[in-house]
């Protein structure tokens, strides 16, 4: 599957990853769209994160902690659950929902994380906890209009913000 991280200086790369597939008690979200914020642009104009604060993969592969890492972008996602683990309740195939990126346990949803949200699938652990998604949302409600909204809401006085999506 296809995920976007930081490049060069100034430069994103689409890469190819291996698609994640949920445990008992996680949830898979095709991603519908995500906001990029200005923590994105921040890390596409410097090329990538400090290695001191990236996930631990990153960080052991680094030669020093102020090595610059490419980090995956993304952490304003809404899309549509695609599969449920057996131990998931209350989230059903087909539900559209927003991700709270602040609530992995693998640490946050982009800003360093292992997983970041400019992706086509999204893997939620521990999605039978309610706290792991935002809210459910309604089908009527477009993806793009919905991730504005998202981000008003967790950004007050924020402006328009570009919105990738992968239809």
């Amino acid at each position: 599957m296809k995920s976007v991280r930081t490049g060069a200086v100034g430069k994103v790369e689409v890469v190819e990853i291996e698609r994640p597939v949920p445990g008992p008690g996680d949830a898979l979200v095709r991603i519908r769209a995500c906001g990029i914020c200005g923590t994105d642009v921040t890390f596409i104009n410097m090329g990538g994160i400090p290695a001191m604060a990236a996930n631990p993969v990153a960080r052991a592969a680094a030669a020093s902690p102020d090595q610059l890492v490419a980090v995956v972008l993304g952490h304003e996602p809404a899309g549509e659950v695609v599969a449920v683990g057996a131990d998931v309740t209350g989230l059903a195939v087909g539900d559209h929902v927003v991700v709270n990126p602040q609530d992995a346990p693998s640490g946050i949803i982009g800003c360093g994380g292992e997983w970041g949200a400019m992706t086509e699938y999204l893997l939620i652990e521990n999605a039978q906890h309610a706290d792991r998604f935002g809210q459910l949302i309604s089908h009527r409600i477009p993806f793009t209009d919905i991730e504005h909204a998202f981000d008003l809401t967790l950004t007050p006085g924020a402006a328009e913000k570009v919105v990738v999506t992968f239809d």
